[in-house]
């Protein structure tokens, strides 16, 4: 199976000056087009303008994923058929040894949502990208509960 790769325009970018912004009908097939599988990398992380750091430490046979990000420990699953990792940052002040995952309440979790691919002329950078809900105690208010976030990790 072939797909056609293509990038929507930019209004009012010329494209003599920013070609990679314009369709392209280049063929691809599926094969290339899938990523193996979510690897075990640290990622630099923007999450509404915030710049930090998204380390997968784990990920079990079962899909659960184990980490931290912006230096909190986070907990997940990922989903290799959809490429979709899907996690809980858990933003509590004092997590102990013996349970890193304890959350003081319900307040203090931000739901994360991002799908991993790769761009076909650069196989070795791999970006996750998506949105995060966040509520009342992690920056959430009530006319603005969803924010955008991606990562990027080159592997080598």
């Amino acid at each position: 199976m072939t797909m056609c790769r293509h990038v929507y325009p930019y209004y009012g970018v010329s494209p003599s000056t920013e070609p990679y912004l314009y369709p392209s009908t280049e063929q691809i097939t599926e094969t290339e087009s899938r990523i193996a599988s979510l690897p075990v990398l640290s990622f630099s992380v923007v999450a509404n303008g915030y710049r930090g750091l998204l380390q997968i430490q784990n990920i079990g046979n079962d899909g659960t994923v184990t980490g931290t990000i912006f230096g909190e420990p986070l907990i997940g699953f990922w989903d290799e058929n959809s490429l979709k990792l899907t996690f809980q940052r858990l933003t509590t002040s004092s997590p102990t040894p013996q349970n890193p995952y304890q959350v003081l309440n319900a307040t203090a979790i931000q739901i994360y949502t991002g799908y991993l691919f790769t761009d076909v002329t650069n196989r070795s950078l791999y970006t996750l990208a998506g949105s995060f809900e966040a509520f009342h105690g992690t920056g959430g208010t009530a006319s603005k509960t969803v924010f955008g976030w991606f990562a990027q990790a080159l592997r080598t």
